[in-house]
């Protein structure tokens, strides 16, 4: 559990105060993962801004919207991406997620034209496909009544998405070895972010070699993908559309290298975060029958048998708030940092230049000023009237500002329809281990979240959906 210190505002620029000091010691970074999620919960009770000090760092966390607002979007130019991301250039290069302003803005061009509606249309038609697959995958596993573990099959589903929306290829024989490189670099940057014992990328440790080979087979297999599809142009996948991407403005195309890290970085981001995402929601639903029941009815009634559309999407709103919920839960990126490059204000505080600012969306997302039941799984959270009663930036899964997720709209389509297509057709009954929340790079099951999968029949009952998961949902997520 962090330790407030007491802070003293003398000094302060402007007569402005400093905030509460928490210090985080490396006992605490190896505690239980539950232990470490619980403890960032308590973060904020010292106040809405917190300078955190962790061993190697010292991070400025905020959980207040307009605090969030001011740094993402109000005075985003006064703010960049901090260093603590280049662990990640490793693996995605210089990609959106990592590039610095100068070049961000041409790239961010660049890429967009990959998210254009026809694009997107293509996208959905994979996910449709492939989350039908699924459900075929589980009817078969209903029937055996053996255990499935959810977080194994929503990785593989997205990743069997990404693979082929993205990059036009079916990665399925090949899931296992790719999985598993993409397994190892992440680690391998997890490790180096946060282990208080990690060891610098190039000295040459057993660990340091394998994660060393994962990321060259994942860079040889994009790059072999980028040269085919140079030999022969194909524009229905992500890739083939940032090939043929130019800027408008300059006239500029991706060089194979940037085509890779933008590639790599959208591919990461487009499987894992959804794959945890999806397996958040199954869980929390696998706890509250009455509102997983009330999504299987909403969607039996509008879908009246057939497998889920993109278009079917708006009608679903139940489906929907629950997704939103789960994601306010258990945001995949949990926080966002960034640098002021110039002394600034958040509210009494004074911010020097080279502080680093973190956006702590998980605290955001269960501030007890936003949300009346703030630990608990309420969809109703998402209802219309309570999204207009509170702050906009209350909520950010996918970040905001300038340098909001680029694939928000891929990734909540490919979450609705994946949830859709499986959430009508079968209940789950949680199994064995007891699952905990674990913070890496994003906000993950700690292991496997095992349950046993039934078919659920089709039902008309009566009453209002919306009643019914508003009086099911539980008290705790």
């Amino acid at each position: 559990m962090p330790v407030f210190l007491p802070v003293r505002s003398a000094g302060a620029a402007g007569g402005l105060e400093s905030p509460p000091l928490a210090v985080v010691t490396p006992a605490d970074v190896l505690r239980s993962p539950r232990a470490r999620f619980e403890s960032q919960l308590r973060l904020f009770d010292a106040g809405p801004l917190v300078r955190l000090r962790t061993p190697g760092f010292c991070f400025w966390f905020t959980h207040d919207a307009a605090m969030a607002h001011h740094v993402l979007v109000e005075n985003a130019a006064s703010y960049d991406k901090p260093a603590s991301y280049d662990v990640l250039k490793i693996i995605t290069g210089e990609g959106l997620l990592t590039v610095k302003e100068a070049r961000w803005r041409q790239q961010r061009r660049l890429v967009q034209h990959a998210f254009r509606p026809r694009a997107m249309a293509s996208y959905a038609a994979v996910m449709e496909e492939e989350a039908q697959a699924a459900a075929e995958l589980w009817e078969q596993e209903a029937e055996a009544g053996t255990a499935v573990d959810i977080a194994a099959e929503m990785t593989r589903l997205t990743l069997a998405i990404v693979s082929r929306a993205l990059l036009g290829v079916d990665f399925s024989r090949e899931a296992a070895a790719v999985g598993s490189a993409l397994t190892l670099a992440m680690q391998h940057a997890n490790n180096l972010l946060f282990s208080p014992f990690a060891v610098p990328s190039r000295w040459p440790t057993p660990g340091n070699r394998r994660a060393a080979r994962a990321i060259a087979e994942l860079h040889g297999t994009v790059d072999a993908l980028i040269q085919a599809r140079r030999r022969a142009p194909k524009a229905s996948d992500l890739l083939g559309e940032l090939i043929g991407s130019r800027d408008e403005a300059t006239g500029a195309t991706l060089s194979d290298e940037e085509l890779r890290d933008q590639t790599l970085t959208l591919f990461l981001a487009g499987y894992e975060p959804t794959a945890n995402s999806l397996s958040w929601a199954f869980w929390l639903l696998a706890q509250h029958e009455a509102v997983a029941a009330a999504v299987a009815e909403e969607a039996q009634t509008v879908l009246a048998g057939r497998p889920p559309r993109v278009e079917d999407l708006p009608r679903l709103p139940l489906l929907g708030r629950v997704f939103s919920e789960a994601l306010r839960l258990y945001p995949p990126a949990w926080s966002v940092g960034r640098e002021a490059l110039a002394d600034d204000r958040l509210g009494p505080y004074h911010v020097p230049k080279g502080s680093i600012v973190g956006v702590h969306i998980l605290g955001l997302h269960r501030n007890p000023a936003y949300y009346r039941r703030p630990d608990a799984f309420d969809p109703e959270h998402f209802s219309p009237e309570a999204v207009l009663a509170r702050p906009r930036h209350a909520y950010m899964p996918f970040g905001a500002g300038p340098r909001v997720c680029i694939g928000q709209h891929f990734a909540l389509q490919e979450g609705l329809l994946i949830l859709a297509t499986l959430a009508a057709r079968f209940r789950l009954r949680l199994t064995g281990r007891r699952v905990a929340p674990e913070l890496t790079l994003v906000l993950k099951p700690d292991g496997p979240v095992w349950a046993h999968l039934e078919r659920r029949v089709s039902s008309r009952r009566s009453g209002s959906v919306r009643r019914i998961a508003a009086r099911a949902a539980g008290d705790e997520p």
